[in-house]
Formats: C-alpha cells, structure tokens, sequence
C-alpha cells in the first residue's frame, strides 16, 4: 500500500494509468493505492514521491494459486446469505412498505437482492425516486451496512416519526446493499482483500488472481479506457472486463436504473471521507446552470455534493466530507452511467479513513459510528428532492394522457449530448436546479412547443405542462428494439464497397480516440431512445474500438427500411434520430438519407450530411432530423427509406447511426377535406375558406360546375378552373364573374395542394370520391 503525494495532475495520471486507489485524503493530498513493484517504478520514474504503509503478499498474475490473504477476521459483518435473511426478515415485518425484489442473478448464480421501501410498494407509483446501492468492490465490506442501516431508519420508523413517514409516503426509495454477493462471499471465506466479482476470466474452473471483473469499471458510459482508471489486464484489480456492461451484477444496476430513473443516485464506497460526484471521466462532462453564483464551477452536482457532504458526520465524530468532481478519471462508473443514460445526479460516497481500518474498520468500534453519521446525509438527498427544482407532468392537452417530451432549461447545459426526457409513462420530469429564473421548454413530435418562464424558490412547485397537439396521427413509431428489426431491415445494396464500417444492428459499443480531456468519439456509446431501450443500427460496433479501426471505410454502406403505405396521408413528417461525425478536413465523406415512393426504383434525396452540415469534429451528437414528404414525393402505398454512409477514400473519419425512426400525417379522407366555404357578392361570386389542418402553407384550386351535374352522382362533369394554386389560404384570387343561365345554377369545389400531394374534390353522399374533367391541373 503506497502513500502518493498528488496534485490535480497526478490524479489525473494515476486515473490514466488505472491502478487500484485504495482510499483518499485529499486534505492531505495524498492517495493510497495498492501497487505491484512494476506500479512503484512506474511512480518513481513519473516523479510521484509515496510512502510504502504497507506490503501485502499476492501470488503472481500467471501462477494460479489461490490469494495469500486470509478470509474476513471480523464476522459481525454481513455476508450474502446473512444480507438475504435481513431483507426477508424486513419484507415480512413491513409487507406493506416493502418490496423485495430480485433484480438478477450474479456469475455464480447468487441473487442480487433490491428492497423497494414505499407508502404503496407492490405498485410502481407515480413517484420520484432515489438510489442507493453497496459492495460494488467486495472488500468495502463497511458499505451494506450504510445501505442496510438505511432501510433499518425508514421500515422502523414508519408511522412513528412524522418526518421519516413523510419521506416513505412521498418517494421510492430503492436500497441495493450489495451489488456483488460473490464478491463479499469470497471476503468472507477466502481472500479479504477481493475486489472483483468471480467472473472466471481464463475458464479454468479457478477463481484466483487471473479471474473477476471490476465492476464498477464495467458500465457502459465511458466503459474501455476512455476516460483511464481502468485496465485490459485480466489479472488487474481495475480489469474492466470483455465488453461494456457484461457482467450480470452490472446489468441489474443498469436494467433497475432504466426503469426507475432516480433523480439521485448514491454508491457507497470505501474509505476516504470523500463525494464524488459525476461525471468521473472529467469535471467538464458535468451539468452547468448560468444561475450557479459564486465562482467559476457552475455545476449543479457540485452544488448538491456539497450539500450533501456537509450533512454527514464522520465516524470519529468531524463534520462534512470533502466534495469533488472525481478524485481521479475513472471510465465505466455507475455514477457516470446514471447520470448519462437517466438524467441521475449521482455520487460515490467514500466511507471511512485508513486510520480507522481502511477497507476494514472493526465492527465494535466503527460500524454504528459510520452508519449513524451517514444517515443525516442521505436523509438530505431525500429531502432535497423537494427543494429548489423544475418539475411536473407533461401531458396532452386534449386526451391528458402523459406525453414522453425533451425537456430543456435555457439556463442548463448539458454536456456529451445529454437530454432530459419526461417518463412516457406518466410525463413525469423533475430537474434539480437552484433559485433563480429559468425558461423551461418542453417538445414532443406531433405537439405545438410549450415555453414557460419560471421562478423557482426554496420549495419545489409541481407543474403541469399541457401540449397543444398540432393534429398529426403516428403512422409509424420504430425505436429499433424489437429483435424481429434486423429482418425488416435490410444492409447492403448495389455500388456498395466500404470493406468495414458496415451496418450494424444492436446496443452501442461507441468508438473513441484519446483520453479525457482531449478525448473524441466517433459513433454513439448509448443509443437515443430513453428508458429502457437500447438498440440502434450504427455503422461498425465491435466493444471498444478505437475509430479508425472500426470507421465506414473504402466506400459505402447502405442501410435500407422496410416498405411503409403512406396512402391517403399528407403532410407526412418523416423523422429519425442521426449521428453522424465527419472529419473537417474531408468534404466527400457524406451520410445521405434518401426516400422511394415506388418500392425502391427511383430514389429522391432527403438529407444529405456532409462537411458544412455535420456536427464538429469532436463532438458528434443525437440530431432529430425532419423531412416533409410532400415536398418530395407524393405519399403511396410503397415508401421506403434508405441511410447511406460513404467515406471517399481518403484517411479520415466517417461514423453513423440511425434510431428513432417516426412517421406522422393527417388523414386526407378526414382533415385533407377543404371546410367552411363560404359565398357571398351580387354582381360577382367570391369563395372564401378555412385553411386545410396541417397545411398552413398549402395552395388551393378553386373550378366551378353546372349545379345539375351533383344529381346522384360522384362524377362532376366538365369543370372549370377559376383559380389554380392561389397562394392564399382563406380564400381565392380571383372571383367569377359568369352569371348562370336563369333556371340553373353553379356549384364550387375547393382542392388544396401541399408539394407533391393533392386533395380531394370532395365526396359524395355515400362517401365515393367525387371526379370531374377539366378544373385544375393536380
């Protein structure tokens, strides 16, 4: 165990290298890290003076022999089977505001147990949430029983203390005290210094130095030595693992976070005495709000963290803890993934020092010391979700059902392409933010968008933002998940040479190039859809890749949809989501998104993406992109669309992904029907009418016929065009002047044109679509 004198920028490079920190004092500037001789040179030869406090025997990374270090002395700690009986015990003395729930299964088939403490908790209220979870790194055996102690206070104290039944009435509070039970199992009986899981990373049958994956390097935001902290060594402690997300422990974390959306999020850790707040990778990557006073760093984790480290008490009796952005850069954190994927204000939460024990403080002089002193500071969290805040419900304005909207505060910034969404759900939406002004705007496909401008004050004021919905039905909704897409879906097509890069259906891996600060990204780590979907078609998607080895190359690749009848539709919106990252340098490089109206004979350009278009360098983001059909083609009965991506040949970048494919219109036997003609004039006869729904911008022809040809029958004879395409929307240019023959009499038709789309002239009684010769060319 060394003792590093550290900087910022030691940090930085003890985060790149990924060795194992211990703990921190970062009052003392100083780290602890666990270092093998190679570590210690590579500290000497980088300048870093350490201490050596301690030395541990290990075997090496290639003898296969079982750890030196003895079983967990202390056995008032909880091990797995101790912590199962413990939740089960709670659920049936508190049935009512308890739900146990098995949230996975671990490596060796042990259940990673969630408890679930509500007023309602066999139903998933309507209810914001917080996350508390234990025992990512199974030696940090002081952890569980934060997280347990937590469920103790809120099951015990329900419906004795006002403010505790309050809290459990208000909220869902969801503990998960231990994250890794094969892990804790193995600090338990055979080695008290594990920290991975008992992933059995060479398949010998063998858990020994060579085995587990460090699992809080293995979620995906960040997950393959982006951001350093982490190691491809299966034999290091920080070893990441195969792939983004594969160990089963972090796949329940990650499932539970996607469906629970907590608005925050607390990992216990330890030791150190510290909140860390994300995002690990780099402080830059943290949420901004220009309303933040009082220096230079105007992240709202900031705020928050040190809010919130100032309510705990330390186990020796000091207040607060130290807040800090990261400690060191980390890659494929739960915080980082929580923050990124849900929205989470998310912290490690460091638990203890090495003076009192380090990873093992003992049971009779520190456990209820450290349990008591973190209470006061999640009790905060939980409260501070009443506090300064924009949030509510998005709904539609006519049906009130709950809307799924982009929510965005002018006064926030986001950083890595981040959004905030409402739950599709419930249209739920809570956004942490101090007092001050704000203008809130929240968009959905389909609806008018809403602005509101806003005073927030000490205490959160629920909001209710109603969505004018513009009148468009949904004909086609695909956020890619269903695993029958590959099929409809078709890559390849003629002209097609790129020879890597090719289309890909499945969950983003992402590409990069460099560390943080000055890392870059090529295609997406996440895909666009919020909630618990996960797939997207991306071009090229091996774990981990760097971009130039798995960039579209040598030409194109095409990736075509399936056919969709869009007859008897008009102002039809095609939308999707797009990435799509292009070197500066190289103007040839293009992602081209086309349509076909008649099966795919002719294809007519939509979009195309291209040096002057496409998103910088560095920073490639999820992009709605919009295309009014009727502009292009008529709507029919076989519309397909088709996503090209092509590098020209020269060596730079080319990366692409498509998700969130939707196709909305307005019924043209319904609203495309021209409304409230009107007559009026004596020596001439002028028309006037009501726009076409959805077509503000339409043109419209006005002919006339001899009143006797509407005598049961839908064919309208001969008719005469008074007015073709007159640009205004009310009513026509021009008026008639013929006068009727006395005896007979002139109707008037109105047909509206939108682009390549043409109205009706009507219907008849029993509902057949009117015809005539002559009027206005369609």
């Amino acid at each position: 165990l060394a003792v590093v004198t550290v900087d910022e920028a030691a940090l930085d490079a003890i985060g790149a290298r990924g060795l194992d920190v211990a703990g921190h004092d970062l009052l003392a500037g100083t780290v602890h890290v666990l270092a093998t001789s190679e570590d210690l040179a590579w500290l000497q030869t980088s300048g870093l003076a350490y201490e050596i406090a301690a030395t541990y025997e290990a075997p090496s990374p290639l003898s296969g022999g079982p750890g030196i270090d003895p079983p967990l002395a202390d056995t008032d700690y909880t091990d797995p089977a101790e912590l199962e009986a413990f939740l089960m015990q709670t659920a049936a003395d508190h049935p009512s505001i308890t739900r146990l729930v098995s949230l996975g299964t671990s490596v060796e088939g042990r259940t990673i147990w969630g408890m679930l403490v509500s007023d309602n908790a066999a139903v998933d209220e309507d209810e914001l949430t917080i996350l508390l979870s234990g025992a990512h790194h199974a030696r940090e055996i002081m952890t569980p029983e934060v997280v347990m102690d937590a469920i103790d206070q809120l099951t015990d104290n329900y419906g004795i203390d006002p403010d505790m039944t309050a809290r459990v009435n208000d909220y869902q509070i969801w503990c998960v005290p231990i994250v890794n039970p094969d892990g804790v199992n193995r600090v338990h009986t055979v080695d008290d210094f594990w920290r991975k899981n008992a992933r059995d990373n060479n398949g010998d049958s063998i858990i020994n130095s060579n085995d587990g994956v460090d699992l809080n390097r293995n979620y995906e935001w960040g997950w393959g030595g982006q951001c350093g902290g982490s190691r491809e060594e299966i034999w290091h402690s920080t070893y990441r693992g195969p792939t983004e997300g594969s160990e089963p422990e972090t796949q329940a974390l990650v499932a539970l976070g996607r469906r629970i959306r907590p608005v925050f999020d607390v990992e216990y850790h330890s030791y150190g005495e510290d909140v860390f707040y994300a995002m690990s990778c780099d402080p830059l990557y943290n949420p901004s709000l220009s309303t933040i006073t009082g220096g230079p760093d105007q992240h709202i984790s900031r705020v928050i963290a040190e809010g919130y480290a100032a309510e705990i008490v330390q186990a020796d009796g000091g207040i607060g803890y130290l807040a800090d952005s990261y400690g060191s850069p980390v890659d494929g954190t739960g915080r980082d993934h929580q923050f990124h994927e849900n929205g989470a204000i998310a912290f490690v939460t460091e638990v203890n020092t090495v003076g009192e024990g380090g990873f093992h403080p003992d049971w009779n002089t520190w456990r209820d010391a450290t349990v008591e002193g973190q209470r006061p500071g999640w009790l905060w969290l939980i409260d501070r979700i009443a506090g300064p805040a924009v949030g509510g419900h998005v709904r539609d304005a006519v049906t009130g059902l709950p809307v799924e909207a982009d929510v965005a505060l002018d006064q926030l910034s986001l950083p890595d392409n981040k959004r905030l969404t409402s739950r599709a759900d419930t249209g739920r939406f809570h956004v942490i933010v101090v007092e001050g002004d704000y203008t809130l705007r929240v968009s959905a496909p389909g609806y008018q968008e809403a602005v509101r401008n806003l005073t927030v004050g000490l205490v959160w004021s629920p909001l209710m933002v109603d969505l004018v919905p513009l009148g468009s039905s949904l004909i086609v909704a695909d956020d890619l998940e269903n695993p029958v897409t590959p099929a409809t879906w078709a890559v390849g097509a003629s002209g097609d040479t790129a020879i890597q890069g090719v289309w890909e259906w499945g969950e983003p891996h992402g590409t990069h190039s460099g560390t943080a600060p000055a890392l870059q990204f090529g295609n997406p780590r996440l895909d666009r859809t919020s909630g618990e979907a996960r797939n997207a078609w991306v071009t090229g998607n091996f774990p981990s890749s760097t971009i130039s080895l798995d960039d579209v190359s040598g030409g194109a690749t095409t990736l075509s949809s399936p056919s969709y009848d869009l007859s008897g539709w008009y102002a039809v919106e095609i939308s999707w989501q797009r990435w799509f990252r292009n070197d500066p340098s190289d103007v040839g490089d293009q992602l081209v998104t086309e349509v076909s109206v008649d099966g795919g004979g002719v294809w007519l350009p939509l979009e195309t993406l291209s040096l002057s278009t496409a998103t910088p360098d560095a920073t490639p983001a999820w992009v709605r992109a919009a295309v009014r059909l009727d502009d292009v083609a008529a709507p029919g009965p076989d519309v397909r669309l088709r996503f090209r991506a092509n590098d020209d040949g020269l060596a730079n970048t080319v990366e692409a992904a498509i998700d969130d494919l939707a196709i909305r219109g307005f019924a043209l036997a319904t609203q495309g029907q021209v409304g409230g003609v009107r007559l009026s004039g004596a020596a001439s006869t002028v028309l006037s009418w009501d726009a076409v729904t959805g077509a503000a911008d339409a043109v419209y022809d006005v002919a006339r016929g001899d009143l006797a040809a509407l005598a049961g029958s839908v064919d309208l004879g001969p008719l005469t065009c008074i007015e073709e395409d007159s640009s205004d929307t009310t009513t026509s240019g021009d008026a008639d002047t013929d006068v009727p023959v006395p005896g007979s009499g002139f109707f008037y038709v109105v047909r509206f044109n939108l682009g390549m789309s043409v109205g009706e002239w009507g219907r008849g009684s029993a509902g057949g679509l009117r015809s005539g010769s002559g009027g206005c060319s369609p």
